[in-house]
């Protein structure tokens, strides 16, 4: 058998076979469970979503893979909500500790004021812009 090696165009057959082997090997090596994903939404009354948490608790870490909210709907505390209720779920879960990352022109300040801080940051764009890695215990 001959092996070759070569960059190629995204295929997402591809990439799922990437994917779906890392996740055996973990699992044999780590015992990884499924992760267990939840969301957390802001419907307005007609029941459309106006923002909301996607989220996955890993082992006995929360994940919050993203946050967002309708420009409309910003500043009247529905992000402090969300994350409250996000974090609340992860610790019926098992979560001990909850990560997230935001872009520089995105939330820092907002996950800093619900007590989350910096463990790891990526310069972009020669240092233009920084992505933020944050956490907080639970």
């Amino acid at each position: 058998m001959t092996l070759s090696i070569a960059v190629e165009p995204f295929d997402a057959a591809a990439a799922k076979t990437i994917t779906d082997n890392l996740v055996a090997f973990n699992r044999a090596k780590a015992d990884r469970p499924e992760p267990q994903k939840f969301l957390v939404l802001l419907r307005d009354d007609v029941r459309n979503v106006r923002g909301g948490i996607n989220a996955a608790l890993h082992y006995d870490v929360l994940y919050i893979d993203d946050l967002f909210i309708e420009e409309s709907f910003r500043g009247q505390n529905h992000g402090t909500e969300l994350l409250r209720l996000a974090e609340q779920e992860g610790r019926k879960r098992g979560a001990r500790l909850v990560w997230l990352d935001t872009y520089s022109w995105q939330a820092r300040p907002f996950y800093e004021k619900q007590g989350y801080e910096v463990f790891g940051e990526l310069p972009y764009q020669n240092g233009t812009h920084r992505r933020y890695f944050m956490k907080k215990a639970l």
